[in-house]
This record gives structure tokens, C-alpha cells and sequence, in this order.
């Protein structure tokens, strides 16, 4: 799924916490921030977060953040442009260990119907 908005990630990260069984507070001090940040990361008004927070939190509820290149200007045959997304090589560890969540995609703005 590809993320577009910052309530996305928040949707996201709210997912996992509930999943691990962690309050927003809980969240924070693991990740060592405030649960403030956690509170408005979760409802898409964290602007301006540090990479190195939000690396820290989506780490403290088990997400792991993907980075694609994305290959523009592809004609998917019915008149519109579409993007093809290819893995950026990473030296990070192999993420098959990792939980991962089932989430409801319509709560995504996709290109591609919900997929």
C-alpha cells in the first residue's frame, strides 16, 4: 500500500500499538518521547517530526518503514499514468522476522482500487 497522507502513517502506527497491547504512553517511553508526540503522530498532526523520532516510535510498536523508488511515466494501457515502485537497495537486516499487520485498506487512498 503506498501512504500518501500523514493520517495514514498515524493509522498505521495505531494499528500496531493496539496490536501490541501498548497504551500511547507506553509507546512514548519506549520509543523515549512524549506521549504528546505519539498522540498527534496518531491523528496525522505531527508536522515537522524528526526522522530520528519517527524511526524511533514506528521501531517501539514493531513497524518497519519501507522506502521504494518510485519509476514514473508508466501508460498502464487505459490512458492514465501509473508508477511502478522498486525496493531501494538497504544494507538493513532482513525484515521477514518482523510482525506484521493487517490493516483495512480502504482506509487508504490507492490508485489501484483499494489494493
Amino acid at each position: 500500500m503506498r501512504i500518501r497522507l500523514p493520517r495514514q502513517v498515524g493509522i498505521v502506527l495505531s494499528s500496531a500499538r493496539k496490536s501490541n497491547g501498548l497504551t500511547q504512553a507506553q509507546l512514548a517511553r519506549k520509543a523515549g518521547v512524549s506521549r504528546q508526540l505519539v498522540n498527534r503522530l496518531e491523528v496525522g498532526m505531527a508536522t515537522g517530526i524528526a526522522l530520528d523520532k519517527l524511526m524511533a516510535i514506528l521501531d517501539a510498536a514493531g513497524c518497519v518503514l519501507e522506502v521504494y523508488q518510485l519509476d514514473e511515466g508508466r501508460n498502464n494501457g487505459d490512458g492514465n499514468e501509473s508508477e511502478r515502485c522498486s525496493p531501494v537497495t538497504s544494507t538493513a537486516p532482513p525484515t521477514d522476522e518482523l510482525p506484521r499487520y493487517k490493516l483495512d485498506e480502504t482506509l487508504f487512498d490507492s490508485p489501484w482500487g483499494g489494493v
